[in-house]
């Protein structure tokens, strides 16, 4: 028997390293039933056929190791050199001068992972951007001159959410305005003018198994199907059963692309969810855009090989294969490792522990962010007097350099703004920055939602493009066209020099303040916790549900030993991989941050009140720290005080510790917990 995929086929007892539940059964059962047809002697000899014989690996250490039953393995980088496959073309040169390699790993790069297709963030756009120009220049050039199919451009992304916002920043899609274009136009399946779909969609969304029905339910993959049935199949809006029609149709599609004649041959971008699906025989891939973290280099590989299959193997006069490119952004793959492989780490357990719930189980509000109600817009103006030299040499990246490991490389050129609209995305920028910081939230909570964003827009539009003309203002347009994850960074330099120099009137405020939850998870808890960590210090616990208290040095581990014996702390945990989480305003970067605070306990007040006690121990004070504090201290805690059902029979606190004394955090403990009101 010969077994193809063999990696999905094997038997081990126990789960593997960065390896779903999901996977691990179909891979046992699989190898269950080959075992027993091998055992019933029905079968001489098993031959495992596969391109990635190799264990995944945890996201610190990129490398994969082979099966230790191998008996041979062709690596990737010979058979780029025998002219088997497509020679991968990946970012060599970048000009980010902070070192990051940018175009290699765009994910790792991006300050906000979670992307909206208005204003997309870069350097996701402006690489997205490259990339794609770069890739109809080629079909421009070779593919519609010599072949009869397009060339295909693949985007992966990593959560159904950041794909669905690719999606439609690249190809567009049906708001409540009417007709939305792609904001690149060859993969637009909307017409420039706005006035519906084009005759054949160029992209298409598909999810990591487009078999499984699972992976488009919900309202997110609902959406996915609805969004994508007004465009490739309209005949089937407001049918019965339409979406269970379109997965069909939209396999079909799928499993097609490229093939001349059948129903994908049009198809000229596939944005993915996490994976494409092994067995896709698309070999006109010339185009990968990564936007998702990588783990491991097994990953990167079967990535990469999705774009490498040769379209044609015409042997030139000299008897050698024609040179065929696929060009690879966001993806960090290495063809040669140039670093020895770290010894592993042993692995410490954790997990929650069933026996202990009824006694010690600790449940908190996810908090997504703060929220006030604007009733009236103040004028915001420019003051003149105090702009002062302000000047930026032409930095960031212009151009990315990508080469295979043999053949001709090849550059991609970020294009430079319009004033207009380097003008409007900068206004756009200090908008959202003013919005977010002033409102404590990331949009308004007013019922006049959309038009204070717009009146707060066109006053930011007019000091804006003031301050860009005046004399001793001195920046290129192409500053904004990329922009990476530092904190200092050139976007951010500019809008804080902007709020420097505006007058803002004092705004007419409601005085509450509110927390919002998580819309997808309002709460969490100390139930289900399992996974395995590196950390050395992970004391035994009697009073969590969680079987130890993973912690990041000595004084912690004091603190934990310290709520695990004191006399009137009932429950408590460390917040480690739980989910506790307070937003903040991050006011030397302009944006808002999630941190996580130490521990969770609740104990009994001297009246008899329970009261929740979130704990952060800090041995050296700095700006963060501050700023955690006190959005910890004035914002979450009085918020979720006056939150039902969270404010029902008990009371929250914060407290602050910075002392290790052990007497210092007994007397603080007992001093949070005297006499307190429900």
């Amino acid at each position: 028997m010969i077994n193809d995929e063999a990696h999905h086929c094997r038997f081990t007892p126990k789960k593997e390293k960065g390896e779903d539940q999901r996977e691990r059964s179909h891979r046992m059962m699989w190898a269950r039933a080959l075992k027993q047809i091998q055992d019933s002697e029905l079968l001489d000899m098993v031959l495992d056929f596969s391109a990635t014989p190799m264990y995944l690996q945890q996201q610190k250490n990129m490398d994969s190791t082979l099966f230790p039953w191998t008996i041979t393995d062709f690596p990737l980088l010979e058979s780029i050199e025998a002219g088997l496959v497509k020679i991968p073309r990946l970012p060599s040169v970048d000009q980010d001068e902070s070192g990051h390699d940018v175009a290699r790993r765009i994910y790792e790069n991006t300050k906000v992972k979670e992307l909206k297709c208005h204003g997309l963030q870069n350097p996701v756009r402006a690489l997205l951007h490259a990339l794609a120009d770069g890739h109809e220049n080629e079909a421009e050039r070779v593919w519609r001159k010599t072949r009869d199919v397009e060339p295909v451009f693949i985007v992966v992304a990593n959560t159904i959410a950041n794909a669905f916002e690719l999606y439609k920043y690249i190809a567009g899609y049906e708001g409540e305005n009417g007709w939305n274009p792609g904001q690149i136009p060859h993969f637009s399946n909307i017409r420039t003018d706005g006035s519906g779909p084009v005759s054949t969609p160029p992209t298409v969304l598909v999810a990591s198994d487009i078999d499984d029905p699972k992976e488009y339910s919900g309202k997110r993959g609902q959406s996915i199907l609805d969004e994508q049935i007004k465009v490739h199949a309209p005949e089937l809006q407001d049918t019965r059963g339409a979406r269970t029609s379109f997965r069909n149709i939209l396999r079909d599609m799928y499993m097609s692309v490229g093939k001349t004649g059948e129903l994908g041959a049009n198809i000229k971008c596939v944005v993915s969810v996490s994976m494409l699906t092994e067995g896709w025989d698309c070999r006109t891939v010339s185009s990968v855009f990564g936007y998702r973290q990588f783990g491991s280099s097994l990953l990167c590989e079967q990535v990469v090989g999705r774009s490498l299959r040769r379209t044609e193997h015409t042997l030139q006069e000299d008897g050698k294969l024609t040179e065929c490119y696929a060009d690879i952004l966001g993806v960090p793959f290495e063809f040669m490792k140039s670093r020895d492989t770290p010894p592993p780490r042993d692995l410490t357990h954790i997990y929650s522990m069933p026996e202990r719930a009824e006694h010690f189980h600790l449940e908190f509000p996810c908090v997504d962010r703060y929220e006030r109600e604007i009733t009236q817009i103040g004028e915001i103006l420019l003051d003149s007097d105090k702009v002062g030299p302000f000047g930026l040499n032409d930095l960031g990246i212009k151009d990315i350099e990508i080469e295979g490991v043999i053949g001709r490389g090849r550059v991609l050129t970020i294009e430079d703004d319009s004033e207009n609209s380097a003008l409007m995305r900068l206004a756009a920028i200090c908008t959202n920055n003013f919005v977010s910081k002033t409102t404590y939230s990331n949009k308004l909570s007013s019922k006049h939602e959309n038009t204070h964003k717009r009146e707060i827009f066109r006053q930011f539009h007019k000091v804006v493009v003031e301050w860009w003309n005046h004399e001793h203002v001195r920046v290129p347009l192409q500053i904004i066209a990329i922009d990476t994850s530092n904190s200092d960074s050139i976007t951010d330099m500019i809008v804080e020099e902007i709020f420097r120099v505006t007058i803002t009137d004092e705004l007419d405020w409601d005085t509450s303040l509110h927390s919002i939850l998580d819309s997808f998870q309002p709460s969490n808890s100390t139930t289900g916790i399992d996974y395995r960590t590196g950390k050395s210090l992970c004391p035994e616990t009697t009073r969590t549900e969680v079987n130890r208290a993973v912690c990041d040095s000595q004084p912690e581990a004091e603190l934990a030993r310290i709520l695990d014996s004191h006399q009137s702390i009932i429950r408590w945990m460390r917040n480690e991989r739980i989910g506790l989480l307070i937003p903040w305003y991050d006011d030397r970067n302009l944006r808002w941050r999630k941190y996580e605070p130490d521990f969770l306990a609740q104990g009994r007040a001297e009246n008899g009140n329970l009261v929740n006690l979130v704990i952060e121990y800090k041995g050296n004070e700095d700006f963060g720290a501050i700023a955690k504090r006190k959005y910890a201290e004035d914002y979450w805690i009085p918020t979720v005080n006056e939150m039902k059902p969270w404010s029902e029979r008990i009371t929250w606190k914060y407290l602050y510790i910075t002392d290790n004394k052990v007497s210092h955090i007994t007397r603080e403990i007992n001093q949070a917990l005297k006499s307190t009101g429900v």
